[in-house]
């Protein structure tokens, strides 16, 4: 997971790349990339064949969604949720630039899903009626996604399905893209609570393992945090934190339900997905940068977890 404020010449944002477990993917709806910006001049945004389901609201501003050859009028309360592999367009207005909250996300029952939602009425774009509803699910989807937890992705499905859940009860049996009769808005603000999540976000799960031992731990993952662009080695972990190799491999996975390189392994290729999007650095500069020097073995590990080769993300996920 990487998290950046983004400023730059079209939109200043503040987001979260995030790179799910392998479980996540199989098993689970999963988290892509979440966030918010300002639109900071006019400009267009298009993709396809993005393996991804997007949802938007916008919170202020007006603009345009282009989506299966049709036009939609966006403004305050507008809600947009469309599958990524339909070309699709957004341009805000000139002279009234927007704000939006985003949530990219997939799953393999995902197509199951969206072909549900169109059934039951539902559109590309629609106006809720409870704004402020979605924008604390939101809200709850990334700072979520800036917990250590080893239930975070669990913790994220659930949340993406609430979000599901109230944008298929809403829209349920309409037919046309904006009610005339609009109901009053009210806000849906809900208390959320992690449970288990203390302080910084940081959840201590002890079970009767000795306080100095799960400390060392969460050293362990602050140091992958920090460190993840270099060379890092078991040995050196171990010899590092004073606990054998086997044994820090074992309460590592115990504790957070990830092996250590796994863990490595997302911090890289989430650090690398951010590098592809946002700068120009070749595919071999990204690579090393990211702790990953060796272009074939990038390349694999890349492709491993995302499912495509990283010169085929930055085409599709180019800013």
């Amino acid at each position: 997971m990487d998290t950046t404020m983004f400023l730059g010449d079209v939109v200043h944002s503040d987001r979260t790349l995030y790179t799910p477990a392998e479980f996540a993917r199989q098993s689970l709806i999963f988290l892509q990339e979440s966030g918010k910006l300002q639109a900071v001049r006019q400009h267009t945004n298009t993709r396809q064949k993005l393996e991804s389901y997007l949802f938007f609201i916008v919170t202020q501003g007006s603009g345009k969604l282009y989506y299966g050859e049709k036009e939609y009028r966006l403004e305050p309360g507008s809600c947009v949720f469309i599958d990524c592999r339909v070309r699709y367009s957004h341009i805000p207005d000139e002279n009234n630039l927007w704000c939006l909250k985003w949530v990219h996300f997939n799953g393999k029952n995902m197509e199951g899903i969206y072909k549900k939602y169109l059934s039951r009425g539902g559109q590309p774009a629609f106006i809720t009626s409870g704004q402020a509803g979605y924008e604390s699910i939101l809200g709850r989807i990334l700072d979520t996604s800036r917990t250590v937890s080893d239930v975070r992705d669990m913790t994220l499905c659930a949340v993406l399905m609430e979000l599901l859940t109230m944008i298929m009860t809403e829209t349920s049996g309409r037919d046309e893209y904006f009610r005339r009769n609009r109901r009053k808005r009210t806000g849906q603000n809900e208390d959320y609570k992690l449970s288990g999540i203390k302080g910084n976000g940081v959840e201590l799960r002890g079970s009767g393992k000795k306080e100095e031992t799960l400390k060392k731990l969460y050293d362990v993952r602050l140091y992958l945090d920090e460190h993840y662009a270099e060379h890092i080695t078991a040995d050196a972990l171990s010899k590092n934190f004073f606990i054998s190799r086997s044994h820090l491999s074992r309460l590592y996975s115990d504790q957070f339900g990830i092996s250590i390189n796994s863990y490595l392994n997302q911090l890289r290729i989430t650090n690398a997905k951010y590098r592809l999007r946002f700068t120009g650095d070749s595919i071999e500069s990204v690579g090393a940068a990211c702790g990953l020097p060796d272009p074939s073995y990038f390349n694999r590990v890349f492709k491993k977890i995302e499912g495509i080769a990283p010169s085929e993300y930055r085409k599709k996920w180019a800013k």
